[in-house]
């Protein structure tokens, strides 16, 4: 009987530890496949992400259906429907990634310009208008750095804009030297 336990005995023994191997196998083997699908699935919605000035856009189109919401005066009212405009809506996101420097003051003006517009066409009053003109877009700027999520958004629209002043001037000085792209 002796012999019959110490034979069986490693074997059970041996069995029970390939089992909790088998186990931890197992689990650990979950564990990778649910990293995996969380990793797949953060790669899927980092590619189906929309760049900011779509982003931009697409809040001004949200905004321009939704303005009943906000109270808006019959003075208003011209200047909420600019932001359905497409060259509105791409001169605020190019105001956004250039800002104060000077590459934004073309931006800057044009939106300006559209704003006093519509205010004048909605009769506005003039003090409405130098407003306008002294301290709407101070008062703005000041609103997106106080903002975190606007801040972000001001910040990765200008890293945009320099990717795509590096890019151009890239190309200029490839150009410059010699060297075209395949269609030149």
């Amino acid at each position: 009987m002796q012999i019959i336990l110490e034979a069986i005995l490693p074997y059970l023994i041996n069995l029970a530890s390939n089992e909790r191997s088998a186990a931890i196998a197992a689990s650990r083997e979950r564990k990778l496949k649910e990293a995996l699908e969380q990793d797949e699935a953060l790669r899927k919605a980092l590619a189906s992400t929309r760049s900011l000035r779509d982003e931009v856009r697409s809040t001004c189109m949200e905004l321009a259906r939704n303005r009943s919401r906000f109270d808006v005066t019959r003075e208003e009212e011209p200047v909420w429907r600019l932001l359905a405009d497409d060259a509105f809506q791409a001169d605020l996101a190019e105001w956004l990634m250039t800002g104060a420097i000077e590459e934004g003051e073309a931006a800057k003006g044009r939106l300006m310009n559209a704003i006093e517009l519509a205010l004048r066409e909605a009769g506005a009053a003039p003090e409405r208008i130098t407003f306008l003109r002294a301290g709407y877009f101070e008062a703005l700027e000041k609103t997106v750095f106080t903002n975190p999520i606007l801040a972000n958004w001001r910040h990765q629209l200008s890293l945009d804009c320099l990717r795509e002043q590096v890019a151009i001037l890239r190309r200029q000085a490839e150009e410059a030297a010699g060297v075209f792209s395949p269609q030149k």
